[in-house]
């Protein structure tokens, strides 16, 4: 058996270094242990331990005991040609874990009292201090990825609770928006509400944002997580004043074509009917409306439920966000609905290019001023 060991010891990439004579001590000394599933090889509740260990065929599991509820955790697992308790070879003391085989296994055990009967031969002791030094650097790159794993498992941690929170922000805010809409529509039933004057939306508007602002604010997140930064200001700006620029020429024909008072000159028949439907204090009015409202859906609803559903490109958020952002329109009927949703597919496009909620605010004042204006909704 002995010419066996020594055989695999000096194709090992961790023994084929050492003196022949040096391997055959070790293997003289060294026995093949065979391991059923499950048998432990080394249990945490030794004090001692007196070999360190090659893997010769199969795989053993590195455990951790729960104290309170005695279940086991696997740890790391040592595959074939790895060694393992190598750090009681270096004059560690037991650690409280346990290794045992995950599968029918062979292992080769190493008695540690012969390194130390090498560190007091004259002839081998050059051998036990390269012995020393290999089994140290096993240890460092075991510690290194140790720390490695350690870490990644923190960030996934990390983001595991950033995900609960912001699912917790998403459902809290959606329950509470929907919780909103549905008074607000039994107001306008109940009283009559003129769903298109200026003081209704605001006051719509700030209800629903004041939860959205607190809940914000409770789970401590930055607004620039929402869309209100100076990141992509100008892309974002660039594309809106491009949108905006075709809708109002598109509108202002439409306008033209659409006037009665045809004795006026062009741009007379386009002010006139633009200041009957949307004087200049509706249009800043609604400038500063329309980047609140973007900031509700595109900001906090459509960037956590993007985030939440790990939704790379955006889209399922975009179409689910829409459909939210269409029902708070139902105050407003059936056709406010569909237009609102395929607009807000439009809008939450835009919102993803750049993840600034300058670009589609003017996407929608423009489109919502020119629906006022062309008699739509």
């Amino acid at each position: 058996m002995s010419a066996e060991i020594l055989k695999y010891l000096e194709r090992h990439k961790t023994f084929s270094t050492f003196d022949a004579e040096f391997l055959k001590n070790i293997a003289d000394h060294a026995t093949v242990v065979e391991m059923g599933r499950d048998e432990f090889v080394v249990h945490e509740d030794s004090k001692e331990h007196h070999y360190f260990f090659l893997v010769l065929k199969g795989k053993l599991g590195l455990f951790k005991s729960d104290d309170a509820t005695n279940d086991q955790y696997l740890l790391t697992q040592f595959d074939e040609n790895e060694v393992f308790g190598e750090t009681a070879a270096l004059g560690a003391k037991a650690g409280d874990f346990s290794v045992k085989a995950m599968e029918p296994a062979k292992i080769l055990q190493i008695p540690i009292s012969i390194l130390e009967k090498f560190s007091k031969s004259k002839e081998l002791k050059k051998y036990y201090t390269e012995m020393i030094e290999k089994l140290s650097f096993l240890v460092s790159q075991k510690l290194d990825a140790t720390y490695k794993d350690y870490f990644k498992a923190l960030k996934s941690e990390k983001n595991r609770k950033v995900m609960q929170r912001e699912s917790n922000l998403f459902l809290i805010g959606v329950c509470l928006i929907f919780g909103i809409g549905m008074t607000m529509d039994r107001v306008v039933t109940m009283f009559y509400v003129d769903v298109t004057s200026l003081l209704f939306n605001w006051v719509y508007l700030f209800v629903l944002l004041l939860p959205i602002i607190v809940l914000v604010k409770l789970f401590g997140y930055p607004l620039r997580n929402f869309g209100v930064t100076f990141h992509n200001f100008l892309p974002s700006l660039q594309i809106g004043l491009a949108i905006t620029g075709g809708l109002w020429i598109a509108a202002i024909f439409g306008i033209h074509l659409s006037s009665t008072a045809i004795d006026l000159p062009f741009y007379q028949q386009v002010l006139l009917s633009i200041m009957k439907k949307a004087p200049p204090v509706y249009i800043l009015s609604y400038m500063v409306h329309s980047y609140v409202q973007e900031f509700i859906a595109r900001g906090v609803i459509q960037t956590t439920l993007q985030r939440f559903l790990e939704d790379e490109k955006g889209m399922k958020a975009n179409f689910i966000t829409s459909g939210l952002f269409a029902l708070f329109h139902i105050h407003r009927g059936i056709e406010a609905v569909i237009i609102t949703f395929v607009g807000s597919i439009a809008f939450g496009w835009v919102y993803l290019r750049d993840r600034n909620l300058v670009g589609v605010s003017l996407f929608h004042w423009s489109a919502g001023t020119i629906s006022r204006v062309m008699g739509g909704i």
